[in-house]
């Protein structure tokens, strides 16, 4: 004799929050100019400045402020305008 699994409630809640989530669109949240200004000049800085000192150290900020440009751009191409 087969016995059918009984699913429980907290199995069912995970399926149904699972299928809700992805119903969602993204959108991404305003961020200021300040960070953008800022990813620019981190990279410069980076580029210039600390790659003559240490290329591990300057690598890091490099990749750390390109990421901090890259959600500014995100932001500023697909995020809603303040009034």
């Amino acid at each position: 004799m087969k016995q059918k699994r009984k699913s429980n409630s907290s199995t069912r809640a995970f399926k149904n929050s699972k299928s809700h989530t992805l119903k969602h669109s993204f959108k991404p949240a305003p961020l200021n100019t300040s960070l953008f200004v800022s990813s620019i000049i981190g990279i410069i800085v980076s580029a210039f400045y600390i790659w003559r000192i240490t290329i591990p150290w300057a690598a890091a900020f490099i990749a750390v402020f390109a990421i901090m440009f890259i959600a500014s751009m995100i932001s500023m191409t697909s995020g809603e305008m303040r009034e």
